[in-house]
């Protein structure tokens, strides 16, 4: 069995794409079969069989036609609507997730008033489990927004954004760092604490450092991808360097590829 970056360095010397997004929206849309993973860390599993039988269809397809293209187009602004609904969906449950946290709190330290010491412990943990919810569906509703920025790219130029072509926005927007050996620092305010976040470019991959304070005196922090100041990061990111870095940076794990 193959990992998902094992079939997109395959993909890369056949001609097909090198954009490991692609090769995720294929294995979400059935287009390339995969054993989905047992746990959320783990990534998919592609068989050698499935992989060999996808390389051939891409090869063999034909050049799309105009109705094809228009068709196409419908299709995706039907999955923009879907989308668009579902973040809408998100972002209500969200903040229902987040007037209940704010109940919950309140709950939380008017009965940690009340109760034993051994109590305490069973409120807490309600308590983090409620905020770890809350963080989890953050995330989605960032992802949701970033499909539909990547449905819209589709939308202007249907014929650009081909399976063997990636879209001129997202070279554009991944090579200017790519070429930077020294990757770029960002400083930024976030409830009122100053953090610096360090993004290094080393062989080809990313590397992040989050630190609290500014300069000589500064703490260096462990990145929990959930939490909003993660997110704030990103959106900083993605005013900057664009969607394509932005992407890349929300699923690195250690050390997430460039290109």
């Amino acid at each position: 069995m193959l990992t998902t970056e094992q079939a997109l360095e395959r993909l890369k010397k056949e001609g097909i794409t090198g954009n490991i997004q692609m090769v995720r929206r294929w294995i979400r849309n059935g287009e390339l079969p995969a054993n989905a993973p047992s746990k959320r860390k783990d990534g998919y599993l592609i068989s050698e069989t499935d992989l060999v039988a996808f390389i051939e269809q891409k090869r063999k397809k034909p050049k799309r036609t105009a109705a094809e293209y228009e068709t196409e187009i419908d299709r995706l602004k039907a999955e923009l609507e879907r989308i668009q609904a579902e973040n809408a969906r998100l972002m209500e449950e969200l903040n229902r997730s987040e007037e209940r946290n704010s109940v919950l709190t309140r709950d939380l330290f008017n009965a940690l008033d009340k109760q034993e010491k051994d109590q305490q412990v069973n409120w807490k943990r309600k308590y983090d489990q409620l905020l770890k919810q809350g963080q989890e569906k953050a995330h989605k509703l960032h992802q949701a927004q970033q499909e539909i920025e990547i449905l819209r790219m589709k939308l202007v130029n249907p014929e650009v954004y081909s399976p063997h072509k990636i879209p001129a926005q997202e070279e554009s927007q991944t090579k200017p760092i790519a070429e930077q050996p020294g990757g770029f620092t960002e400083r930024f305010i976030f409830q009122k604490q100053k953090y610096e976040v360090k993004v290094y470019v080393r062989n080809g991959k990313y590397e992040i450092e989050l630190y609290n304070g500014w300069g000589v005196r500064k703490e260096e922090l462990t990145i929990n991808k959930t939490s909003p100041l993660f997110m704030r990061f990103l959106a900083i990111v993605r005013e900057k360097h664009g969607i394509g870095v932005e992407m890349a940076l929300s699923s690195w794990q250690q050390l997430v590829p460039v290109d």
